[in-house]
């Protein structure tokens, strides 16, 4: 399946269409996966060079205040966030140990990641989450 195309803002008539995904540096010149933070406020994405490696990032709504939240070791791929449904944590895949595809947790901010899952929970599929006891 190919990447989707770059993230935009358009109004709900259709009119006055932005982009919001636009290349963040010569290491970031594809961006997908947008997933909208439950309050709306914000949005994690897939930046990196595709097929390849890649970080995931987060914007403003309106694709202001871009942060790199996730950095690891060399050529390493961390797609396919998902927020949390109190939107405090995101979920993502990584391959960071070099040995496979595993699911992390990190704080919102992309603070205290860790190792969640031995393995990945796979593009296109959300992770499932429970509020537990």
């Amino acid at each position: 399946m190919p990447a989707p195309g770059p993230q935009a803002q358009v109004d709900a008539d259709g009119s006055n269409v932005r982009q919001l995904t636009e290349p963040i540096e010569p290491d970031f010149p594809d961006a997908n996966v947008p997933v909208w933070s439950p309050d709306g406020k914000q949005i994690a994405f897939w930046s990196g060079i595709e097929s390849q490696h890649g970080e995931i990032w987060v914007m403003d709504a309106d694709g202001g205040n871009r942060r790199q939240l996730t950095e690891g070791p060399g050529q390493h791929n961390s797609d396919n966030p998902a927020w949390s449904p109190d939107g405090r944590h995101i979920i993502f895949e990584t391959s960071r140990s070099g040995v496979r595809v595993e699911t992390w947790i990190m704080n919102a901010d992309g603070s205290q990641p860790k190792f969640l899952l031995p393995f990945g929970y796979g593009a296109g599929r959300l992770p499932w989450w429970s509020a537990g006891n």
